[in-house]
């Protein structure tokens, strides 16, 4: 996965995948759909990937796609708060000379 689309859309995508699988007779086990989802997290899910690998009870796919949806909405929370309404300001010093 990559961080310039949403981790939504990719694992939209990668379902579609399955299910393309699926339509040609060949079934991929649910824990192993899952495994691979959180394997395929992008670099800056680092801690949550680190999370979801270490839970002990197993997880279907469609919790791990709320968790991951919840996930999301919390990173986008965090950077709205962080860099305000997404603009981003420079500062800018300007030295005159003579």
């Amino acid at each position: 996965m990559v961080d310039s689309k949403t981790v939504i859309s990719q694992v939209q995508e990668i379902q579609l995948l399955y299910h393309e699988l699926a339509a040609e007779g060949m079934s991929l086990n649910e824990a192993f759909q899952v495994a691979a989802v959180i394997e395929k997290l992008p670099p800056g899910w680092k801690e949550f990937k680190s999370y979801l690998m270490h839970k002990t009870k197993p997880m279907s796919l469609e919790g791990l796609i709320v968790k991951l949806r919840i996930q999301e909405d919390n990173l986008m929370a965090e950077r709205k708060r962080t860099h305000g309404s997404g603009r981003t300001k420079h500062k800018v010093n300007v030295v005159e000379h003579g």
